[in-house]
């Protein structure tokens, strides 16, 4: 007989799936924003926190080292003693420097001295250990990593607070869409920083461990706090994603997701949870690692600082030591300046006798004739005299022979105290060119200068030098031009040394010679009118004269304007015949 088939089992319809309504979306938007607005403000305050305390530490392992070493540069009283000394020393008669058992005792007094300084040194080296462990042992770095230490549990109670209302969002965003009702309750929010700050029992960790090949500086009191920080991350952790909610249909699809997306929440949560943990260890690790090299420096410094202070009262000892082998007062003020031994020459203890001044170099020029100084002296009296270079012939021969008979001027030679005025006019007679009765006295001074005939390549050659450095012949700063190599430098006058050690110059000195020549041609603003100045070298014969001048200040082509020989014409290229052939080499320069 033929069995008929079993009849299939209705199929179950689908699972009905809600549209999401707009107030719901719109509350649940809401609810989002607000979570993460107040997460992002707080996390900012609490990382604010941690920057604020890192940089407070670093600040005050700088201010302490700054302080130690103010420390280490106090005065003591090692100068005061120093000095003590140094004026009982001086105050010794240079009678009783010489003898030996003065000497003895006087050494003996420098090692007494020396130990008394050594003993100074001593005191303040223990006192500057003791300033040194109290910066190191100071608990103020030990303060600030628990603050920083709790800023991180901050954190982690931000991450556990916006881990809850994310995953609730989530919850009743898809219990909505599967048709289930949104529970009204909400979890209980975990408060791990007052269970961190009671030692509550279920946030006691252990001290973390620490690989001993990473040279970490972290103290055991460190290791503990941050042992409690991970036992505290692990703890929250565990409690998290240990909540079971109420049992939920797997079948449904919507609740897969939902599982998918708290699995996705929990891996992130774990994640941010590591980072927090690692950061705080990294910003520990370098404090501590600040404060290791901290001690360091202040073992160098202090180490540094009484070594050289060593040095330094030997170097004082070894300095009197010398003075009295030499049987010399300590001169110089002598300085221990914090680790320096310092011999002030700038400060006397007492008086040094004056050097004796260099002897000038002494001229030989023969009669009549006036030496370099001489020149300069005399072209600075004409100046003040008349500063246009003309005067008249009557004050010239007075003043000439008031300064020729006072003795001790020595503008003119001892020679010119017996020319009568009659004669010195008939001297001057020749300078005036006009027939005014006035007498150029630049003139004057190139004659009795007695300077050697230019050629034309050497005052071509002034005129060049001048022009490319961009300076006008009439107005040459006096600086400028006392860099010009003029016709009567190239040669200096041999010297020989006399009984008493005195350089004696056959000649005139050319640099003092060309100080008396500029003068005569600069203005009051110190410049020099070098156009001038070349014109009156040309002098000669009429003829002559302006030839050489032309082709010197014209070029080859001989073209000159007529303002450049206008103004000093008269008296610098015209002399009388009786001036150009004078003898300069007779018994008398002068032709009387």
């Amino acid at each position: 007989p033929s069995t008929a088939p079993a009849a299939a089992e209705p199929e179950k319809p689908p699972p009905e799936v809600l549209p999401l309504h707009e107030d719901v979306a719109r509350l649940l938007l809401e609810q989002w924003r607000g979570v993460e607005t107040t997460f992002e403000l707080e996390m900012k305050k609490l990382l604010r926190r941690v920057r604020v305390e890192h940089r407070e530490m670093i600040n005050h392992i700088s201010s302490s080292r700054s302080h130690f070493l103010e420390y280490l540069h106090r005065p003591d009283s090692k100068q005061k003693l120093l000095h003590a000394f140094q004026a009982r020393y001086n105050s010794l008669d240079n009678e009783l420097r010489g003898l030996p058992q003065t000497k003895s005792e006087l050494h003996e007094q420098a090692d007494l001295l020396q130990d008394e300084l050594w003993a100074v040194s001593d005191a303040s080296r223990e006192k500057a250990e003791e300033e040194r462990t109290s910066i190191v042992s100071d608990s103020f770095m030990s303060d600030h990593v628990q603050l920083i230490i709790v800023s991180f549990v901050g954190m982690m109670q931000q991450e556990i607070l916006r881990f809850q209302a994310t995953r609730a969002i989530l919850r009743d965003y898809f219990w909505y869409r599967a048709g289930r009702n949104m529970p009204e309750e909400t979890p209980e929010a975990l408060n791990v920083i007052q269970m961190f700050m009671d030692d509550a029992p279920d946030i006691q960790g252990s001290p973390i461990e620490v690989d001993e090949e990473s040279n970490s500086k972290l103290t055991d009191s460190d290791k503990e706090r941050l042992g409690k920080l991970k036992a505290v991350i692990d703890y929250c952790t565990n409690f998290l994603f240990g909540q079971q909610g109420e049992e939920e249909e797997i079948e449904h699809p919507l609740m897969v997701k939902l599982a998918q997306a708290n699995k996705i929440e929990e891996k992130l949560m774990r994640e941010r949870n590591k980072r927090v943990f690692e950061r705080a260890k990294f910003l520990v690790e370098d404090v501590r690692e600040r404060e290791v090299q901290l001690s360091q420096s202040l073992d160098r410094m202090l180490g540094n600082r009484f070594k050289s202070e060593m040095e330094a009262i030997k170097g004082a000892i070894t300095e009197i030591k010398l003075a009295i082998e030499k049987e010399q007062r300590l001169f110089h003020n002598l300085v221990l300046k914090v680790s320096d031994f310092i011999r002030d020459e700038d400060s006397l203890t007492y008086a040094l006798p004056p050097p004796v001044p260099p002897l000038s170099v002494l001229e030989e020029v023969g009669p009549y004739r006036l030496s370099s100084w001489q020149l300069l002296s005399l072209s600075s009296w004409l100046k003040r005299a008349s500063s246009t270079g003309v005067i008249t012939v009557e004050i010239l021969t007075d003043a000439l022979h008031k300064a020729a008979s006072i003795a001790g001027m020595k503008i003119l030679p001892v020679e010119w105290i017996s020319l009568p005025p009659s004669k010195l006019r008939a001297f001057l007679k020749p300078f005036d060119q006009t027939g005014g009765n006035l007498v150029d006295w630049r003139r004057l001074v190139f004659f009795l200068a007695e300077l050697p005939t230019p050629k034309e390549e050497d005052l071509k050659g002034i005129i060049q030098d001048l022009q490319a450095r961009q300076l006008s012949l009439t107005s040459v700063p006096m600086q400028e031009a006392a860099q010009v190599k003029f016709w009567f430098e190239h040669a200096t006058p041999p010297s020989t040394t006399g009984a008493d050690g005195r350089a004696i110059m056959q000649g005139r000195d050319p640099q003092r010679v060309k100080e008396a020549i500029l003068l005569a041609f600069s203005n009051g603003a110190h410049e020099v009118c070098m156009e001038h100045l070349l014109l009156y070298a040309c002098a000669g014969e009429k003829v002559e004269a302006m030839q050489r001048a032309l082709r010197i200040f014209g070029g080859d082509e001989g073209k000159i304007e007529t303002v450049s020989l206008s103004s000093p014409l008269p008296s610098s290229l015209l002399l009388s015949p009786r001036l150009v052939s004078s003898p300069l080499v007779s018994s008398s320069p002068l032709g009387f």
